[in-house]
């Protein structure tokens, strides 16, 4: 069966190529951020607890997820997809240039801004063009570029940071994101057939399932932070991995990733979305756990951390299509306060977690991270266990 079946409407199967590699910039530019925080610490003079407050600032622009949503209701997703590529080109701009902690964590918050415009603005001009039955082979096909991102580009990164330093890699993002915000600014069209049929600002309904689907998507954001963010700084503090060991070994998170996006789009909407967001999650919290016990041991460690990673991926990308269908007349109000729960809660773990990380090591992130994900579980497996219409 293919990714993209023919029968799709014919501007989705035209433009989604273009738009994950949009969404492959944009990831590139916000993962370069954690394999690398100690690296990027080490040369500002700052310790990896300082560079977690720093990374937390660009998660907390989830705060202003709810009013980009509500906009994005309106239309105008074409504007909202160039206008985040310029930003985050901005913002790897400021940070390739910061002398210290204060300005790269500005960049940080110009980049993450620049994806709270793009992602959602993508999701939605895919979900009212697609229907919920087989909604989750195209957000798996986009979400294609998160593990690419991994995958490919920041092994690439790495390299750069190893070689001309941290800076440049940042300067290679700002220069895709800018060719890209131009590309898409020709390639894609407004859409203004579909703005009409639109009812404008649509408020979001806050009811015991949509606060349910939201909770549990944002704890899922959660938990996948608490370990990740500690992750670079894990390899590097244990084992002594450069920069360029740190992003070849990001390509076995990149195959789990990929994996798991693969069987979101072969299975999930067989299996159900909701169903496969509660398996996912479950796998996770083991994983996250057994960290603390066999963390120590270089590669089962790591490969412990890509069945972690497989099961957040399989569960984020299972959950894309479900927040968009939790009130269909506002689904970018929904993907924005879904994504502003969970980079808000990123931006917490980002703190907490590096300071756990400092007096207990990759067991104490990892039980915290455990900790969340099985609320995810209860949510979903228990909590929306009647919502036929979230299957």
């Amino acid at each position: 069966m293919p990714i993209l079946e023919h029968d799709l409407d014919p501007e989705v199967r035209r433009q989604l190529p273009l738009l994950t590699v949009g969404r492959l910039v944009g990831n590139g530019a916000s993962r370069l951020t954690v394999p690398f925080l100690g690296v990027i610490g080490r040369s500002l003079g700052v310790p990896i607890s300082t560079m977690g407050t720093a990374a937390s600032a660009g998660d907390f622009t989830g705060l202003l997820a709810p009013f980009i949503g509500r906009r994005l209701d309106r239309g105008h997703h074409a504007h909202a997809m160039t206008a985040g590529m310029v930003l985050v080109a901005i913002g790897a701009t400021v940070a390739a240039s910061s002398p210290g902690a204060l300005v790269i964590g500005v960049g940080f918050v110009v980049i993450s801004l620049g994806k709270l415009l793009y992602d959602p603005a993508v999701s939605t001009w895919a979900s009212e063009r697609v229907d919920y039955a087989r909604r989750a082979r195209v957000i798996g096909f986009l979400e294609l570029s998160w593990a690419g991102s991994m995958l490919v580009v920041v092994p690439l990164l790495g390299l750069i940071v190893a070689g001309p330093g941290w800076r440049w890699a940042y300067a290679l993002m700002a220069a895709a994101a800018a060719a890209m915000a131009l590309v898409v600014r020709r390639r894609v069209p407004d859409d203004p057939a579909q703005r009409a049929e639109r009812v404008p600002g649509t408020r979001f309904r806050f009811t015991r399932v949509t606060l349910t689907g939201l909770a549990g998507f944002g704890l899922l954001m959660t938990a996948s932070n608490a370990a990740f963010v500690v992750f670079g700084a894990w390899l590097g503090d244990a084992f002594g991995f450069s920069p360029a060991v740190i992003g070849l070994a990001a390509v076995l998170l990149g195959l789990a990733e990929l994996g798991a996006t693969a069987a979101t789009i072969r299975i999930t909407d067989r299996l159900g979305k909701r169903t496969a967001v509660s398996l996912g999650a479950a796998l996770m919290v083991p994983t996250a756990l057994a960290l603390g016990l066999v963390g120590h041991r270089a590669w089962l460690g790591l490969g412990l951390f890509a069945v972690f990673v497989l099961g957040f991926e399989f569960a984020i990308v299972s959950g894309l299509p479900l927040v968009a269908e939790l009130q269909t007349d506002a689904r970018a109000a929904g993907l924005g306060l879904a994504v502003g729960l969970g980079t808000v809660g990123r931006g917490v773990m980002s703190i907490v977690s590096t300071r756990l990380y400092e007096a207990h090591g990759i067991g104490g992130s990892g039980a915290l991270s455990a900790a969340c994900a099985g609320c995810v579980v209860v949510a979903y497996g228990l909590g929306l266990r009647r919502q036929t219409r979230l299957r």
